[in-house]
């Protein structure tokens, strides 16, 4: 399941290429947006199969292993203790997790999962779990990081809640263990203002590392991951809900399947658009317009072979069949090599056919007469 590209830093899950070369790997974040219902997850599993995402991901906890064993209401302030409920309240089962994992797979997506723990970590690997994801608010966690990267696994690894020497040392330690790994620009605000997103650093990340940078995002709306497309994200991660205005944190912070469907759309159609940083090139069907839209240099008047062509003798006009205005002063001064009238466009061929005793002229447009350069004396006076 895992292909290295040691060049491109392009690594694969289940068989889908994922970096700079390839569309964007589009993760759609289930969580715990199921709240604790079997056939919810099913269904956000197949709003998001319907949306195009590439992947269906969950989250896993060990609550015994994840939390302290102090007392809650002796350790614990308010938001802490309203997470853990939330977690118990929703958290499914082990047995319904591989449930969610099997069926993901039988319709086409890829599963994915956050270990909150290295006991989770440990049953997801065991169920083949093509790759792994580390929350944000793991990127610190020293033993789950090492636990991880024992795998072989790919690893997905989330940046909010950290600052730049924690994930300098993340990336630094990924790359000693020479780890298959992507990093995603996070910010971990449910939702994220727009102003606290700093989509810019992506490019920063870039510089870090040679291996593909993602978003991962909490913002209202899809306009901004579809701009962190822009700046190169190789993996879009986003959460998905059927009511925003349900219990929890993470769904104000998620898409309705109507907007995962648009971001999907959006996501692909960026990425298109980006094409590369090499050299202008005109298309096939610029060329076309290019041909039909475009001027050419005409006879104005009667030209004999062998006359001088003036300026005024010349004129611009679509379509762009013949030569183009900007050999216009190629032309202007010497002899034609062809009779022709008055609407008849010039070719590459005339250019090659020039008289090489070229006349250096200039036009005096007041009286409309061609003079040599030796008489611009006279036009002074």
């Amino acid at each position: 399941l895992i292909k290295i590209d040691m060049l491109d830093k392009v690594f694969s899950i289940a068989g889908r290429d994922i970096g700079s070369q390839h569309k964007p790997f589009v993760i759609g974040e289930i969580g715990n947006n199921h709240n604790g219902d079997l056939s919810t997850a099913k269904k956000l599993i197949d709003e998001l199969k319907f949306a195009g995402a590439d992947c269906a991901k969950f989250q896993m906890r060990d609550m015994a292993s994840l939390y302290s064993t102090a007392k809650d209401d002796l350790s614990d302030d308010v938001s802490t203790q309203y997470t853990k409920d939330l977690l118990r309240k929703f958290q499914l089962n082990d047995s319904k997790m591989l449930e969610l994992f099997d069926y993901t797979r039988q319709i086409g997506l890829i599963p994915l999962c956050t270990p909150w723990d290295e006991r989770s970590l440990e049953i997801l690997y065991n169920i083949d779990m093509p790759a792994l994801k580390i929350a944000s608010a793991d990127l610190t966690n020293e033993p789950l990081i090492n636990a991880a990267v024992k795998t072989n696994l790919p690893l997905i690894c989330s940046t909010g809640m950290s600052d730049e020497v924690e994930i300098k040392g993340l990336i630094s330690k990924l790359d000693s263990f020479g780890a298959c790994y992507a990093i995603l620009h996070c910010n971990s605000t449910y939702p994220t203002p727009f102003s606290h997103v700093n989509l810019k650093y992506i490019n920063s990340l870039k510089t870090m590392t040679a291996s593909p940078i993602g978003y991962s995002g909490h913002e209202r709306g899809i306009n901004v991951s579809m701009a962190a497309c822009a700046l190169g994200a190789s993996i879009i991660e986003r959460h998905i809900t059927l009511d925003q205005c349900q219990e929890g944190a993470d769904h104000k912070a998620s898409l309705l399947p109507s907007e995962f469907q648009s971001l999907v759309i959006g996501v692909t159609e960026v990425w298109e658009a980006l094409g590369h940083e090499g050299p202008r090139k005109i298309t096939q069907a610029e060329m076309l317009n290019r041909h039909n839209l475009g001027k050419s240099i005409v006879a104005r008047v009667p030209i004999l072979k062998g006359e001088i062509i003036r300026r005024n003798m010349l004129e611009v006009k679509s379509p762009g069949t013949g030569l183009p205005p900007t050999k216009i002063n190629a032309l202007t001064g010497s002899k034609s090599a062809r009779e022709m009238k008055p609407g008849d466009f010039f070719y590459s061929s005339d250019l090659t056919c020039l008289d090489n005793s070229r006349l250096d002229v200039i036009e005096n447009h007041k009286v409309g007469i061609p003079v040599r350069f030796h008489d611009q004396a006279k036009l002074s006076k």
